[in-house]
């Protein structure tokens, strides 16, 4: 990589890079940029009416960070619905369900990440690894690699956030000590539907 850049911590290296730039306070941040790479085949776009799209059009900018501030993020695009998931794997990660948005891999600004540290989630079936802070351990992202966006734990963003609850995934892998509640929304054995495009606006 040329002069200026880095390899963005946590995203795939040799699809993404980091744009060093100022930030007017004597310091850098860096802004993630997407670079080129083999046409792959991608899922398919949301599709009218549909329920798991929810654009935060309150804001076009939103902030998060860890529970001690060693990472800190921005948010320059569009946030996915939260998704509740009860897999086997979310619960042993965040001591109970993850809660999590999605938003595209280029709006995701990482403003300090000295502290981020990446995990490999051993049972995900997409082949995932998993973002936490290794200074106080607060569980921050889910990477899935052949995805055009990444999760974001909503307990990790500033508020207000604008966001909604909008499913709940893996829910034969709730666990025992706790009942779903009948919130009527869409509950999925599995992992629901992962085609939400951030780039993809609703009709009216």
């Amino acid at each position: 990589m040329g002069s200026g850049y880095r390899a963005c911590a946590g995203l795939s290296t040799d699809i993404y890079a980091s744009e060093q730039a100022p930030t007017g306070r004597g310091g850098h941040a860096f802004r993630c940029r997407r670079q080129p790479r083999a046409p792959t085949l991608q899922a398919p776009l949301c599709v009218r009416g549909s329920w798991y799209v929810s654009l935060m059009a309150a804001a076009s900018r939103a902030s998060g960070r860890c529970l001690c501030g060693s990472v800190r993020y921005e948010i320059r695009g569009p946030m996915r619905e939260v998704f509740v998931c009860h897999c086997e794997e979310c619960r042993r990660w965040h001591g109970h369900v993850a809660a999590c948005t999605a938003v595209a891999r280029d709006d995701l600004r990482l403003l300090t990440d000295a502290t981020l540290s990446w995990i490999d989630s051993p049972k995900s079936d997409s082949e995932a690894r998993r973002g936490f802070c290794r200074n106080c351990g607060s569980s921050l992202f889910w990477d899935g690699p052949h995805r055009s966006t990444i999760s974001i734990a909503a307990g990790t963003l500033d508020q207000p956030t604008g966001l909604h609850i909008g499913a709940h995934w893996y829910v034969g892998s709730a666990g025992d000590y706790y009942d779903i509640p009948d919130d009527h929304l869409p509950h999925h054995e599995r992992g629901g539907d992962t085609s939400w495009d951030p780039l993809r606006r609703p009709t009216p």
